[in-house]
């Protein structure tokens, strides 16, 4: 209405994009360091989002790490 929401907007729209990008492999949606990153900047833990993509802790640490 007055721009309240466009914060959790995007941080919605973030995490589904990542969903999508790990379900598919990266064939459509964005599972990269930089998208991963803004889920955790946006409070989403580390632990959070390895039991929703079924993917251990360490990976998505890495990932954030670049390694």
């Amino acid at each position: 209405m007055f721009g309240i929401f466009d914060g959790i907007q995007k941080s919605v729209e973030n995490v589904v994009d990542v969903g999508i990008g790990a379900v598919s492999f990266g064939v459509y949606g964005d599972f990269s360091k930089s998208t991963v990153s803004k889920m955790i900047a946006d409070g989403i833990e580390i632990a959070i989002i390895a039991k929703t993509f079924g993917v251990a802790e360490e990976t998505i640490q890495e990932l954030i790490k670049g390694k």
